[in-house]
C-alpha cells in the first residue's frame, strides 16, 4: 500500500506541474504579445495570448501526458499485485486450516494433538521459534508442552494468570521484549530483546494454554502472521479440549440417541465459522406438543419421532452444514455462508418431507417449527442461539407448524468469542 501511496502522490504533483507550467505559459503569451502587438487592439492582443497558451500547455501536456498514464498505471498495478498477494494469502491460510484440522480429526491422544500442532507451526513458518505451554489438567500451572527456541529454559511452575495474554484472554504482539510492560512470563522465557506474539490457547471461554512466537527485535508483526498463528492456537484449543474430555471419561461429542453433535460439539462448530470470519445462518427446530407426546405415549415413541425428525432434516441439508442436537426435543442447522432466505427453503421442505412421510405411513404424526437467526444478529454466539430459541418459542406461541426468523433492530457488533456457557 505505501508503493501505491507514492505513486499517486507522484500523479498528483504532475497534474499540478501541468497546470503550474500552463498557467504560466498563458502568462508569458500575454507579456510577449503585449509587446509585440502592443499597437494592436486589447482583443487581438488577448486572443493571440490565449492561443500560444493554448499551443504552449497543448505541447507540455504532449510531453507529460505519458509520464501522468504510465504512473497512473503504476499505481494500479501496485494496488492489484497487493490484493493478489492479499488473496492469495488467505487462501492459503484457509488451505492450511482445512489440513490441520483434517490431521486433527485423526489425533487420539493430547500427545497426539501437541504434536500435530508442533508440526504444523513448523509448516506454517519454520524459521519463527515458537513455544507452547498448556494448563496442567490435574493442577493450575503452565507446562512447556514443545519449544523451538535457541535456547530452552527449564520452566518453573507459574500459574495461567502470569502470562498476560492467557489471563485476559486477549491475543498481544510486542514489537520488542525489552519493553517495561512485557509479559513477565514471557519476558522469562528469553534472554535477548526480540519481538514477539502471545496467542491465548482457549476452549468455550476456558484458557488452556499460551503460544509464543518470536520475530526480529524491534520489527512489529504482521496482521497476517498473528491471524495464522491464532488459528493454530484455536484450533489447539478445541482439540485440547476434546481429548481431555475423553480422557476424563465424559461421552463423546455426539447424541446417542440420533448420532448427531450434541450442544458442544455444535457451538465447536459455530466457533469456528466465528474465527474464520464465516458468515452463517442457524435454524432451531422442535417438535411442536413435545411435552403432550411425553404425557401420551411411551418413551420409545417420543424417542422414536426425535429419531424421524433428525433423519429428515439431515437429510435435508448439505454435506457442509452441520445438524444437531441441543436438547430432548431442539435440534439446530448450521448453515455456513448461506443467506437466511436460503436457510429457509431448507426448513420448509423439512416441514413438507413430513407431512409426506406421515400421508404414506401409519403411526403418530406431528409438525415441528424453527426458530431462525443468522450471525449478524447478536454480539455471542450464545446470543444468537437464543434469538433463534426466541423465534422457535414465537413460531409455536401463534400456532406451531411454522417459521420464524428474529429480526435484527440494531447494528451488528462483533462477536465476542470469550463468552461461553460455562462462564455463566
Amino acid at each position: 500500500m505505501g508503493n501505491t501511496a507514492r505513486s499517486v502522490s507522484q500523479v498528483v504533483r504532475t497534474t499540478l506541474a501541468l497546470a503550474i507550467i500552463g498557467a504560466a505559459s498563458a502568462a508569458a503569451a500575454v507579456g510577449v504579445y503585449d509587446e509585440l502587438f502592443s499597437n494592436r487592439s486589447s482583443a487581438t492582443r488577448w486572443f493571440g495570448a490565449v492561443i500560444a497558451g493554448g499551443i504552449v500547455a497543448g505541447y507540455l501536456g504532449w510531453i507529460l501526458l505519458p509520464i501522468l498514464i504510465r504512473r497512473r498505471t503504476e499505481a494500479l498495478g501496485a494496488s492489484n499485485r497487493a490484493l493478489t498477494g492479499e488473496m492469495r494469502a488467505e487462501s492459503r491460510r484457509r488451505a492450511f486450516g482445512e489440513e490441520l484440522d483434517k490431521a486433527l480429526a485423526q489425533a487420539e491422544t493430547e500427545a497426539d494433538v501437541l504434536a500435530t500442532i508442533e508440526q504444523g507451526l513448523q509448516r506454517l513458518d519454520p524459521d519463527r521459534p515458537v513455544e507452547l505451554h498448556v494448563v496442567d489438567p490435574h493442577r493450575p500451572v503452565l507446562v512447556l508442552a514443545f519449544s523451538s527456541f535457541q535456547e530452552v529454559r527449564p520452566p518453573s511452575p507459574v500459574s495461567p494468570w502470569d502470562s498476560e495474554a492467557a489471563r485476559t484472554g486477549k491475543v498481544i504482539t510486542y514489537d520488542t521484549t525489552s519493553r517495561l510492560d512485557t509479559c513477565s512470563h514471557l519476558a522469562s522465557r528469553v534472554d535477548e530483546p526480540t519481538s514477539a506474539i502471545c496467542v491465548p490457547v482457549t476452549a468455550m471461554g476456558r484458557i488452556l494454554g499460551v503460544l509464543y512466537a518470536l520475530g526480529p527485535n524491534n520489527s512489529e508483526p504482521t496482521t497476517s502472521v498473528v491471524d495464522a498463528l491464532t488459528m493454530v492456537a484455536n484450533r489447539a484449543g478445541s482439540h485440547i479440549a476434546v481429548v481431555r474430555s475423553f480422557a476424563a471419561g465424559h461421552p463423546r461429542p455426539t447424541d446417542p440417541l440420533t448420532g448427531l453433535p450434541n450442544e458442544y460439539s455444535t457451538e465447536t462448530e459455530i466457533r469456528s465459522l466465528v474465527e474464520s470470519l464465516t458468515p452463517f445462518t442457524i435454524a432451531i427446530g422442535a417438535i411442536d406438543n413435545f411435552e403432550e407426546l411425553l404425557e401420551q405415549e411411551e418413551r420409545t415413541v417420543s424417542d422414536d419421532a426425535v429419531v424421524l425428525f433428525a433423519s429428515i432434516l439431515d437429510d435435508a441439508t448439505r454435506p457442509e452444514d452441520t445438524v444437531g442436537r441441543l436438547s430432548d426435543e431442539e435440534l439446530i442447522a448450521v448453515f455456513p455462508d448461506t443467506a437466511t432466505t436460503d436457510a429457509i427453503r431448507v426448513v420448509e421442505r423439512v416441514r413438507e418431507n413430513l407431512a409426506l412421510h406421515f400421508a404414506a405411513t401409519a403411526g403418530r404424526n406431528f409438525t415441528a417449527s424453527f426458530g431462525m437467526a443468522d450471525s449478524s444478529s447478536g454480539s455471542s454466539i450464545e446470543q444468537i442461539i437464543e434469538n433463534a430459541r426466541d423465534a422457535l418459542t414465537d413460531a409455536q406461541a401463534v400456532g406451531c407448524n411454522r417459521v420464524i426468523v428474529t429480526e435484527v433492530t440494531t447494528e451488528a457488533t462483533q462477536l465476542d468469542l470469550s463468552k461461553s456457557r460455562d462462564d455463566e
